[in-house]
């Protein structure tokens, strides 16, 4: 099953540019794969530069894609994963809301990423741990950074005050177990 919709930008951080961004899920048996597509002013966006595919902390810092799991039934614990253009990667793990931030384990997810004037587009694919093996409910979002420094946070749905993609009411797809 593949869940997809558009993205939505925070009402206290519309972007300065015309870019429009949807995202998609899917699933089979443990293998999660998201896809994120912006379409618009793509040369406007600050764009970390490719390097190889390894584990780095602090991408949410510029442009970059998350993903936020969580097992289905208002489960405490959940994981967070972001996708930096530049093939970087992180993922964390928490044992409640924003508590207990711990390195989450995951073997290296494989992160594509294409790019032209008017399209940005990155997909990722992992192998779920043990705890995801039932029905899933998945947050998935992303950070813009534009080159003037402006900084826009996408998601398919926000709660009320300030971006928050942790909120659990930011985890609005979900997924069957296969």
């Amino acid at each position: 099953m593949v869940l997809q919709s558009n993205m939505i930008p925070h009402s206290e951080s519309r972007p300065n540019i015309r870019i429009e961004m949807e995202s998609g899920a899917r699933r089979v048996g443990n293998l999660l794969s998201v896809s994120f597509l912006a379409v618009g002013e793509i040369e406007r966006l600050k764009i970390p530069k490719l390097t190889y595919s390894k584990r780095s902390d602090g991408l949410w810092k510029s442009t970059c894609l998350e993903v936020f799991i969580r097992p289905e039934k208002a489960h405490e614990k959940y994981c967070e994963l972001n996708f930096s253009p530049s093939g970087e990667w992180a993922a964390y793990a928490f044992d409640g809301y924003r508590d207990k931030m711990h390195m989450a384990h995951f073997r290296n997810p494989i992160v594509n990423f294409e790019a032209t004037v008017s399209t940005l587009h990155l997909w990722a694919e992992m192998r779920l741990p043990d705890i995801f093996s039932g029905v899933i409910d998945i947050g998935l979002s992303a950070v813009l950074e534009e080159k003037s420094g402006h900084k826009s946070y996408w998601a398919l749905e926000h709660p009320e005050g300030k971006p928050d993609f942790h909120h659990p009411d930011s985890f609005v797809l979900k997924l069957p177990a296969s």
